[in-house]
């Protein structure tokens, strides 16, 4: 079996890469569970999980060169062509996972951005109620002071 420079066969490669596939792919899983696990859609996020997740597909990818460079320099063509497909495969698998991390990432910032316009359209709305409240208190005051000077200083019973 052919050997890389830092250490390890191209089987123990391919390995160490579907390893890495097995805990990114369990990675993505987690996050949809975590987006679809608060109801109402809210939904949780896990920026750390989603660094790991991350720097596996990057390491994945790593491996998929190595492993590139190191199918090549084997002799017999059965073989050749048997890890050219196994490596093509990881990388395939690799491509798969980091458009899913991608997309969650894009429905979590659409999501964090929703959450963000409807605070900003609350905190408007108690704005506007506070005011009205404010004007309708300073109406019946108003009101209140002008029934008293009316009347000399006698206080009507609204």
């Amino acid at each position: 079996m052919v050997a890389m420079e830092g250490g390890g066969t191209l089987s123990e490669v391919y390995q160490s890469a579907r390893k890495l596939l097995l805990r990114a792919r369990d990675g993505i899983e987690r996050l949809e569970r975590l987006e679809c696990s608060v109801s109402g859609g809210l939904g949780l996020d896990s920026p750390e999980l989603s660094f790991d997740v991350k720097k596996d597909i990057s390491q994945i990818h790593s491996l998929c060169a190595d492993m590139d460079r190191l199918w090549r320099s084997i002799a017999a063509k059965s073989q050749r062509d048997l890890w050219k497909r196994k490596v093509e495969q990881v990388a395939e698998e690799a491509d798969s996972l980091k458009d899913s991390l991608d997309k969650y990432s894009m429905r979590n910032q659409k999501r964090m951005l929703e959450a963000k316009e409807r605070a900003e359209l609350l905190g408007r709305a108690v704005c506007k109620l506070f005011l009205s409240l404010f004007l309708c208190f300073l109406t019946i005051l108003l009101v209140y002071h002008i029934m008293f000077f009316l009347g000399n200083g006698a206080y009507f019973s609204l």
